[in-house]
């Protein structure tokens, strides 16, 4: 009980640096480090062991989070947009294709529809066997 006691007021009157630092990183050392981060210097005083942001590998630029702190509210608008115009392009493309295949189906015979449902069903079931191997 005493030593509970004693942990409680040792708690209570350590500084907020010594609780963070008990907790984990003081989070104005995390932004400070952050910030060093961020600038497009870069400190070639240090040994590369393929951590460096710089030297990412090959294929690695489109993997994981990349977060942009520097970003401009205009960079940031152009980007939106940018994407707006790519879903409306992607959907426009969508449903022309959906057009043309109605009107494929629609001029198939009965035989010539069946014999596709049968081929596109068989396409199917190799691509899940094969995805399961």
């Amino acid at each position: 009980m005493a030593s509970e006691q004693a942990s409680a007021s040792a708690s209570a009157s350590a500084s907020p640096e010594q609780a963070s630092n008990r907790d984990g990183i003081d989070i104005v050392k995390a932004l400070d480090i952050l910030s060093m981060r961020a600038g497009d210097d870069h400190n070639h005083d240090h040994e590369h062991h393929g951590d460096c942001h710089e030297h990412v590998p090959d294929g690695g630029k489109t993997m994981g989070q990349s977060i942009d702190m520097t970003q401009t509210e205009e960079g940031a608008k152009a980007i939106i947009e940018s994407m707006e115009s790519q879903r409306q392009e992607l959907a426009e493309a969508r449903r022309k294709r959906g057009t043309e295949i109605q009107a494929t189906l629609e001029s198939l015979t009965v035989r010539e529809l069946l014999a596709s449902v049968m081929e596109t069903q068989t396409a199917r079931v190799a691509t899940y066997r094969e995805y399961d191997e």
